[in-house]
């Protein structure tokens, strides 16, 4: 069986690392704003901008200014927005961890061909896996910047399964995210299941959902028997 991993908030603490990087980016000079509102449109801009990147509108260079920009003020010139980014993502780096169910859940299912799709610029993404010693445990990786898709785009999840030469109904996908990362995985014939670590009880339509990754191993065999 085919199973593929998300990185940000599956594999990887992210959201927690964003805090984090903020948190730096404000104390530096911002802290006149109050820090929850800064915070909030540093997420806001993130929804505005990273689309434009991810689907070839704009450089990750540019959605990386305009991010401060909306954040901190439209007048910076690219000097300026870079180097305030450059704070947030020297914190933001530096958070990065691994989830402590992430290494024996992929112990428990090493039997299987395990791959790895995931959003966002290639270098940035793939050292993350570097770093934190996950990259050999994939047979194949798949980031958005090294194809012409990007989820929730069915193709980016097809094109995985093709290069694994797995069959998109025998594979499974896994993500933090309902909509892009399980109802798109789902909507191209994989079997999507929901990461929700909030374990808040949130149901979202009729998509499997587990709250730890100690709980996959399970569900995946009670799949292939079922």
């Amino acid at each position: 069986m085919l199973i593929v991993f998300d990185i940000d908030d599956t594999l990887v603490t992210h959201s927690r690392a964003v805090e984090i990087g903020v948190r730096k980016l404000h104390q530096h000079r911002f802290q006149d704003t109050p820090l929850p509102g800064f915070l909030h449109r540093w997420r806001e801009a993130h929804r505005r901008h990273y689309p434009e990147f991810l689907f070839s509108r704009q450089t990750h260079a540019d959605m990386c200014r305009a991010r401060v920009r909306d954040v901190v003020d439209g007048t910076l010139s690219d000097q300026e927005a870079t180097s305030l980014f450059a704070i947030y993502f020297e914190a933001y780096e530096r958070e990065w961890r691994v989830f402590d169910d992430v290494i024996a859940t992929l112990e428990r299912l090493e039997m299987h061909k395990l791959a790895v799709i995931s959003n966002g610029p290639s270098g940035e993404q793939r050292r993350k896996l570097d770093r934190l010693n996950l990259t050999s445990r994939f047979s194949e990786i798949l980031i958005s910047e090294e194809c012409a898709w990007a989820k929730p785009e069915p193709e980016i999840f097809l094109q995985l399964c093709e290069s694994c030469d797995s069959d998109p109904s025998s594979s499974v996908y896994i993500g933090d995210h309902p909509e892009l990362d399980t109802m798109a995985a789902n909507a191209a014939g994989l079997n999507g299941i929901w990461l929700d670590r909030s374990s808040d009880g949130t149901q979202v339509g009729e998509i499997r959902a587990i709250s730890t990754l100690n709980e996959l191993p399970a569900t995946i065999e009670a799949m292939s028997t079922s």
